[in-house]
């Protein structure tokens, strides 16, 4: 289990805090208050900001969204802290849940014939045959069904966090879905399994997105292929703590993928975000002030 110090023991961390501990080893926590200095804070040591390079850790979790950039600075500048070992640990999950509640109550049966353009269009095909017989697996796949529309794999797997809470808030029975509960670290699934791995509008919901590359690479075969859309120059959000570029998702993939095909456009609204993408108008380049995707057909290195 990969250890952690809480930086910033508020009541945004105390409502982090079973999440963080499900996952974490916690060997400390601080704060910039120096009267929380020396004492205890839920049976956590609170340290000094200046003591916090004394120990040996993985990661400083910062649960705070309205200020994190603020901590952010405060950290790297005044304390001279690795701003890669810096994690945002924001209530997500909460977040997203709620979100889809909201949906639900909207709704009533969520929606979900739509996710047959958008995935056929992601994978560069017509039809579904090529998905035949196989293991097709999304990513973050909420609880809509996203995989509800094909027959056509052997076995569809919706691998979201938040999976057991929609088969309690939602009506996800009838989706032909395997709906697998996953931590951001582990998917609990073996070896080489998958041949499709979709994931569309999920990255920058995850905490650690170098490590779910990595277990996206591990369960596909080595003749699977990843196939993913990814939101770049989005704003940032309680339930959103990533924010992307194109070099950031490069960089992210380079290391365990080599790409098939790569297509960048810009949003057409929260209605019909991906228009562009149908219409095949691409771009060489998005302008950070408008928000906008990164679709990738990608194969795992060997």
């Amino acid at each position: 289990m990969e250890t952690v110090i809480i930086y910033g023991i508020d009541n945004k961390a105390f409502e982090n805090l079973k999440e963080i501990e499900n996952k974490y080893n916690i060997i400390a926590v601080s704060d910039s208050d120096s009267k929380k200095w020396g004492g205890v804070w839920h049976t956590y040591s609170v340290i000094k900001p200046s003591e916090i390079n004394n120990y040996v850790y993985d990661w400083i979790l910062v649960p705070n969204f309205e200020f994190y950039q603020q901590i952010f600075q405060e950290l790297t500048i005044l304390y001279r802290i690795d701003p890669e070992k810096i994690r945002k640990s924001w209530n997500k999950s909460r977040a997203e849940l709620g979100y889809w509640k909201m949906k639900i109550s909207e709704e009533g049966t969520l929606k979900n014939s739509h996710y047959k353009k958008i995935l056929l269009c992601m994978a560069e095909r017509t039809d579904d045959s090529f998905m035949r017989g196989k293991i097709v697996a999304d990513f973050g796949c909420g609880p809509r069904g996203s995989l509800a529309w094909t027959n056509s794999p052997a076995v569809k797997i919706g691998i979201d966090v938040l999976a057991l809470e929609y088969v309690r808030a939602a009506n996800i029975r009838n989706h032909g879905m395997i709906y697998l509960t996953s931590t951001e670290t582990d998917i609990p699934i073996s070896d080489n399994i998958v041949d499709y791995m979709f994931t569309l509008n999920a990255f920058d919901r995850v905490s650690n997105p170098e490590r779910m590359i990595c277990e996206i690479a591990r369960v596909l075969k080595n003749t699977g292929e990843f196939i993913a859309s990814f939101d770049l120059y989005q704003p940032e959000e309680e339930g959103q703590p990533q924010w992307y570029t194109e070099d950031i998702i490069d960089n992210l993939l380079e290391k365990k993928f080599y790409i098939i095909s790569r297509r960048l456009s810009y949003s057409t609204g929260w209605e019909k975000p991906y228009n562009d993408m149908f219409d095949k108008r691409y771009e060489t380049r998005l302008d950070p002030n408008r928000q906008g995707y990164l679709w990738v057909r990608a194969k795992k290195k060997s």
